[in-house]
């Protein structure tokens, strides 16, 4: 049993020298595909819990929690698969240095969001129970028990198509985290016209 008490501000310059390292260790270490077996995605999904666990929950401010969740997210998760997708059609077109710009305040963006809402789960125990190849990922389930006593059902997709083990999607209670992002990413670059450009320059103060 993993302690969750668990469960999905670093300088933009920072970020970028972090995901320039991130992409430079894919084109050095690319394996193939199918090299990731459900144990491997497991051990992945069980570090990441832990960091969150003593890391971001832990931290004794509301800034350090921010700052250790966007760590995470850039250890763990595929943050430019999930960064484009979250863009949808909106994203065809758009050079990659505009991309990389969305993918910094973006990654930030969610460290904010999230570190306060899995602050929700102080306190509580997730469990890892299985995982299994489904299509060209793998899933590893897991169930969260709230210090109320409720059980969370908790999801998460794990690929190494970019080179390195990422989670790229979480569900919790079958609610698919990753389109909810990009729902909400097309209501904000709605509101502002369709720019990308407009809506990097947002985020911050969202």
């Amino acid at each position: 049993m993993i302690s969750m008490k668990t469960f999905m501000n670093n300088s933009p310059m920072t970020r970028r020298t972090a995901l320039g390292a991130f992409s430079g260790a894919i084109l050095a270490t690319a394996v193939p595909a199918w090299a990731l077996s459900p144990s491997e995605a497991e051990a992945v999904v069980t570090k990441m819990i832990d960091d969150i666990n003593t890391q971001v929950l832990g931290a004794s401010s509301q800034v350090q929690g921010v700052a250790a969740f966007e760590a995470a997210l850039l250890k763990y998760a595929d943050v430019n698969a999930i960064s484009r997708y979250v863009l949808g059609a909106s994203g065809r077109g758009v050079s990659r240095a505009d991309i990389n710009k969305f993918s910094d305040a973006y990654i930030g963006y969610l460290s904010g969001k999230y570190s306060r809402r899995f602050g929700d789960f102080s306190g509580s125990d997730i469990v890892v129970l299985s995982a299994q190849k489904v299509k060209s990922f793998i899933k590893v389930d897991a169930q969260a028990w709230l210090a109320s006593g409720t059980k969370v059902n908790v999801e998460f997709l794990v690929s190494d198509k970019s080179g390195s083990t990422r989670v790229f999607n979480i569900f919790v209670e079958g609610v698919n985290l990753l389109l909810t992002e990009r729902t909400e990413v097309g209501a904000l670059l709605e509101a502002r016209g369709g720019s990308i450009a407009q809506l990097t320059k947002d985020l911050p103060t969202l």
